[in-house]
């Protein structure tokens, strides 16, 4: 259960029991953990350095093409359709049967390109049918075996 408990610098936040009885939750922040702490030898932390990391606040990330891990086509089965969940909304019935479950994206020319007009909503029975006779194994042929683990949906 949560406990308000007053920090050193006359902050209330909340913690548990659990972390107060194992000698933790006595700070309101990193901040002032480390603004407040000692080192065993007596000396105080000083953080003088400002977030250095690549994510600081208002950075924004290039996306696509301006994103230098852009792998364009060359790029495997499972980001390809990751990046296709990410641009296309998925509708709510396969474009075949109409079924409302367990809807998947399947590519219409086999060829696995980043055109998202090349994809189309299917349920997982109608996508197992499309991709079965002369196509099957189509995907398995570009990527290889190894390349095809890990997928759902």
């Amino acid at each position: 259960m949560g406990v308000t408990v007053t920090c050193i610098c006359g902050a209330d936040f909340k913690t548990t029991e659990k972390r107060r009885a194992s000698g933790r939750g006595k700070y309101c922040s990193k901040a002032c953990a480390y603004s407040n702490m000692q080192r065993p030898s007596g000396l105080k932390y000083d953080i003088t350095a400002v977030n250095k990391a690549w994510f600081k606040p208002g950075h924004e990330v290039p996306t696509g093409e301006q994103n230098p891990a852009w792998r364009g086509d060359e790029v495997t089965y499972q980001r390809l359709h990751r990046w296709v969940r990410q641009h296309k909304t998925l509708p709510t019935a396969c474009e075949h049967c109409g079924g409302e479950e367990q809807l998947e994206w399947a590519n219409k020319s086999r060829e696995y390109r980043r055109d998202l007009s090349d994809w189309l909503a299917l349920c997982r029975l109608c996508h197992r049918r499309y991709d079965s006779g002369p196509w099957r194994g189509a995907a398995t042929a570009k990527y290889g075996r190894a390349g095809m683990r890990g997928l759902r949906g």
